[in-house]
């Protein structure tokens, strides 16, 4: 049986100066703290856990994505499925029966564009509907616009 808690959170974890306690709201805080990996991510790729799974979740992502502006530049870093890097959107999201028909969900721009590798990786449906087709036009129309700035 659980508690009932008489008290208002959100004014107790106020600073003092503000009315409140001054008491931490561990969910901000915990979110803050994973928010720090995909930014990691970013700005320091050399570091020894850069590319292994990190432990933001799909809310965490998106809030990330919203509040930074991504420059793709020669694509080397940037997620080609997961991040909203064409158009401000992502291609998993533009695509969804494309992505779910990838084989290779975590690479890079960069990797994915080069000859385009991305056609390459997509595995047929056992039934192939005019939604598949049209999403994937939808995307290759999309990313024939995109010019990095060294496509190696």
């Amino acid at each position: 049986m659980g508690a009932k808690c008489k008290v208002n959170w959100d004014i107790v974890s106020r600073p003092l100066a503000f009315g409140g306690l001054g008491v931490l709201n561990t969910d901000k805080f915990a979110r803050t703290l994973r928010l720090r990996w995909p930014w990691y991510e970013w700005k320091e790729p050399a570091r020894l856990w850069a590319g292994d799974d990190n432990p933001c979740d799909e809310g965490d992502l998106s809030f990330f994505y919203a509040c930074t502006t991504i420059t793709v530049g020669d694509g080397a870093k940037t997620p080609f499925w997961e991040c909203p890097w064409l158009l401000g959107r992502r291609p998993k999201d533009t695509a969804p029966l494309i992505f779910a028909a990838s084989s290779r969900k975590r690479w890079k721009v960069r990797e994915a564009l080069k000859e385009n590798a991305w056609i390459i990786k997509i595995r047929p449906p056992d039934t192939v509907s005019v939604e598949h087709v049209s999403q994937f036009f939808t995307l290759w129309t999309l990313l024939q616009e995109v010019h990095l700035d060294e496509l190696v």
